[in-house]
């Protein structure tokens, strides 16, 4: 794998110095400063620019493996394979680079953003001996940097301007997934680094659906001592625009207004249950055993169930942990039905709360 760590690193110096070389260069420069980063923020964050161009790179990878350039650069994913029959071209051109490394520091691979409103607007290395998407989360190197101590907290976002964004704004307990789907190795890493974890979502339907998903697989990871909490960003804002737009101290304090785990499952499983009638809150009972099954045995699974028994009415000893197959929850039928002109309308949230835990 050596080769492949070399030539990941030697591109990322090249594309680090195409920000010195006119005219792209300085259109690249700009496009940051547009964007809020300082220099000392790229450099800290190793940012670079791959310059317009199929075959930038090929040089660079004749000197990292002679005879076998053209493996590396595909291995590395660095280069793509042409369907022309010949020489491999670069993947990436004319982006801003953002390079994905590990806790030592070496890089991986790499995600690219156009400058302007080309499509797609990002594009990411493809899987790699070294590269595994699901399995790598971006900034955790730079945090770990910042706060040699340890990290009392992290807080994860989607995208990777918005963990350079707030790390430079003092905000250095930041990571993303890559604007990928969260994994169950992501919620393991996570937890082999802190106990705490603050997910950052949109206020829209999609972030429900994301922060829902979060919690279905931070379930069976939080043993006692470990948090879980939502924030979610109202108006179609991101964290970044958030953070420009309100600034740090109103950033600060949205933090501060978290919704934690228990919250956040609890209002979800109960939205569209009448709690006043004895078979809605059964409802209640099935579907928040079925969850609560998923906690590690411990106090807090023991506080959780104390809660469901509370808002359902019934006697804590009578709800106990359930078996829960490996296939995971099956969520009960409880869609709310309503009749329009003869035709059955299903509200479409449950709907898809019952699809992401099906």
């Amino acid at each position: 794998l050596q080769p492949l760590y070399n030539a990941l690193n030697k591109a990322s110096t090249f594309y680090t110095k195409q920000f010195k070389i006119p005219p792209k260069g300085k259109t690249a420069i700009d496009y940051l400063k547009n964007r809020g980063i300082t220099g000392m923020t790229a450099k800290r964050f190793r940012l670079g620019y791959a310059p317009p161009g199929w075959h930038n790179l090929q040089t660079l990878m004749s000197s990292c493996a002679n005879h076998e350039w053209q493996e590396i650069g595909l291995k590395s994913g660095l280069m793509s394979a042409s369907t022309q029959g010949t020489a491999p071209y670069d993947r990436f051109r004319d982006r801003i680079l953002f390079p994905i490394a590990d806790l030592r520091g070496r890089i991986l691979g790499f995600g690219g953003r156009v400058l302007d409103d080309s499509k797609p607007k990002y594009l990411n290395s493809p899987e790699t001996p070294v590269f595994h998407k699901s399995q790598i989360v971006y900034g955790l190197y730079e945090a770990k940097q910042a706060n040699p101590h340890g990290l009392s907290d992290l807080l994860v976002v989607e995208g990777y301007f918005d963990v350079v964004s707030l790390s430079q704004a003092g905000i250095t307990r930041v990571v993303a997934t890559q604007g990928t789907a969260l994994t169950n190795h992501h919620i393991e890493i996570l937890f082999q680094h802190t106990d705490d974890i603050i997910f950052g979502f949109d206020g829209d339907t999609a972030g429900q659906d994301a922060a829902w998903k979060a919690v279905s697989l931070c379930l069976p990871h939080l043993k006692d001592g470990r948090r879980v909490g939502f924030v979610f960003f109202p108006g179609g804002e991101d964290p970044d625009s958030f953070l420009k737009k309100s600034g740090l101290n109103a950033f600060l304090a949205h933090l501060e207004r978290r919704r934690s785990l228990p919250d956040f499952l609890f209002e979800t499983i109960a939205r569209g249950i009448d709690l006043t009638q004895i078979d809605g809150r059964a409802k209640l009972v099935s579907l928040g055993k079925s969850l609560l099954s998923q906690l590690p045995p411990g106090a807090f699974q023991q506080m959780m169930f104390n809660r469901l028994a509370e808002i359902s009415g019934l006697n804590r000893h009578q709800l106990t942990p359930q078996t829960v197959s490996r296939q995971g929850v099956r969520q009960p039928d409880f869609i709310k039905q309503k009749k329009s002109r003869g035709n059955l309308v299903v509200s479409s949230l449950i709907l898809r709360l019952i699809a992401l835990l099906w």
